[in-house]
């Protein structure tokens, strides 16, 4: 592709700015009607992580019901037909994709979308992204280190490991010739037997499932494995080898986030990490370091609180006015869809701690790329049901907050809190205030505050903040 065709192709990033639960995938998709507004193709690019994502998107149904889809393994355009590339750092679980499309299929018909009834999926597969298997799955919840630190137990951490010690690293094309030989191989790893009861290999596995044997286990992979390659022959899916950002089928490219900035494999707070790449270090270097040759636009996505599942929520070497402190529940809005399990644990959602996101640039060191950052704010609804009183209706009022769990208790209530970067608590009655708040430009010595004050060209800058107050991927700019 010629440095002409580069300038004309535009790039998007979509980032968690925290803990991740920010709503990365509501984002995506407004991003996507943008460009399809404006009469550009776009696909949206997997780069991390893999199926324990959760990126809820939600439309208005034609017949007045609600069409909501988790995006797992699919890029959260898919609601609007955007096609998706799995990328080769992507973790591709065969079961779980094929799980999520039939699942996707059923609540379009469901909804009567406006897709039709012959739509479905376009996907691209990079040869090289690595395959999970029911054994990974298996060994991940069986690791009780695993555990301690917090897994999903959709076993990427295994998979990762495996692969990076060079073990059944085989191609995509490769396992869909052979996909038993690689069942094997990656049994023999971990050291379990090819055949007999399941149950007593992992009991939660087989309770899961509802399957009792290696056989039918291997069966079950095997046939999504097939699955996949019937899609191949009707070419709703393809196999690639290069990086999709080098084809010139899509006018702009949209990178979908896993996960939050804070998780990070490399930037992350240990040992509460993922095995990801899931900030701009897991972008090619080409497009978010080139010598201004792409237009690239960063999504950094936060909520209106401080959210987090499972361990992690008491980080001792975090000071607490960085740090999540102590995570506890606050009001709960309508189209809350985290709820706790037994892989993760509670889902913790608490005040917002601005310095958090000052410390995730700065471990990041985004102030360092060549690129456009933009705030997203979601959650905006949040603040109005929090507040019902007022600082003219509480004169006395002189700082301090209290969390409810309930929202039968929002009577007593004082103003939406957020803790600044000084660690002092701050009120706010309404998204605007919390956005000047969180980019305070007067305060450059924070990495938000150097980002807006810096000139274009000279290092990043955040050109824009948007909004939204409902799960319909409706943003509004602040």
């Amino acid at each position: 592709m010629s440095q002409n065709e580069k300038k004309r192709k535009s790039y998007k990033i979509v980032l968690g700015s925290l803990y991740g639960d920010e709503g990365k995938g509501s984002t995506v998709q407004w991003l996507c009607k943008r460009e399809l507004e404006d009469e550009k193709k776009p696909i949206v690019v997997r780069f991390s992580g893999g199926a324990q994502a959760a990126h809820t998107v939600m439309q208005r149904g034609k017949n007045g019901k609600d069409l909501r889809h988790i995006c797992s393994s699919l890029g959260s355009g898919v609601l609007l037909g955007i096609d998706t590339y799995l990328d080769e750092k992507f973790f591709l679980d065969p079961i779980m994709l094929m799980e999520e499309i039939d699942t996707l299929l059923i609540e379009l018909a469901d909804a009567d979308s406006a897709l039709g009834k012959a739509f479905y999926p376009k996907v691209w597969i990079n040869n090289w992204c690595r395959v999970v298997t029911p054994y990974d799955v298996i060994a991940n919840r069986k690791d009780l280190k695993i555990k301690e630190h917090g897994t999903t137990g959709k076993g990427i951490f295994t998979t990762y490991t495996r692969y990076s010690k060079g073990y059944s690293r085989h191609t995509v094309s490769s396992i869909l010739n052979d996909p038993q030989k690689y069942l094997d191989e990656v049994k023999d790893y971990y050291g379990y037997p090819h055949s007999g009861n399941l149950s007593d290999l992992c009991r939660e596995v087989a309770r899961d499932t509802d399957l009792d044997t290696i056989e039918k286990l291997d069966w079950r992979f095997c046939d999504a494995i097939e699955r996949i390659a019937r899609e191949i022959d009707r070419e709703n899916f393809k196999i690639r080898d290069g990086a999709i950002y080098e084809s010139d089928l899509y006018d702009t490219v949209i990178y979908e986030g896993s996960q939050g900035l804070l998780l990070d494999a490399e930037n992350g707070f240990d040992p509460w990490t993922t095995s990801s790449l899931v900030g701009l270090n897991g972008i090619p270097k080409s497009v978010v370091k080139g010598k201004n040759s792409y237009d690239v636009d960063v999504y950094l996505v936060t909520r209106t609180t401080l959210t987090r599942h499972g361990k992690g929520t008491r980080e001792s070497h975090v000071p607490y006015e960085y740090g999540s402190g102590y995570f506890r529940k606050i009001i709960k809005d309508d189209y809350e869809y985290n709820e706790q399990n037994p892989q993760q644990g509670v889902f913790h959602n608490t005040v917002y701690n601005i310095g958090l996101l000052d410390r995730a640039i700065d471990r990041h060191r985004l102030d360092n790329y060549q690129v456009r950052f933009n705030i997203v704010i979601t959650h905006a609804d949040i603040i109005d049901q929090y507040v019902l009183n007022s600082s003219a209706d509480n004169p006395d009022f002189k700082g301090g907050f209290s969390y409810f769990l309930d929202i039968d208790r929002r009577s007593s209530t004082r103003l939406f809190p957020v803790i600044d970067r000084d660690g002092t608590v701050k009120e706010v009655c309404n998204v605007h205030e919390f956005k000047n708040l969180l980019l305070n430009k007067k305060n450059h010595d924070s990495y938000i505050g150097s980002m807006l004050a810096s000139a274009p060209g000279s290092r990043s800058v955040i050109a824009s903040c948007w909004y939204s107050d409902n799960p319909y991927s409706e943003f509004k700019r602040c």
